[in-house]
């Protein structure tokens, strides 16, 4: 039996739940580390936020 696809769940277009895992606990190397650093200080700007949402969103 197959799951059918809602148009109401904003669930639907996440990642699986390993990749999500992997995305946040992906190796980095440590930042004490010349490669770590050099890791972090050309990747540190890349991160956007996510949408300011007013409480009634």
């Amino acid at each position: 039996m197959t799951k059918a696809l809602s148009q109401d769940d904003p669930l639907e277009s996440l990642p699986p739940r390993a990749r999500i895992a992997e995305l946040i606990l992906g190796g980095h190397p440590p930042r004490d580390t010349y490669v770590g650093w050099q890791h972090y200080r050309t990747h540190c700007g890349l991160l956007v936020p996510a949408p300011v949402i007013s409480p009634r969103q």
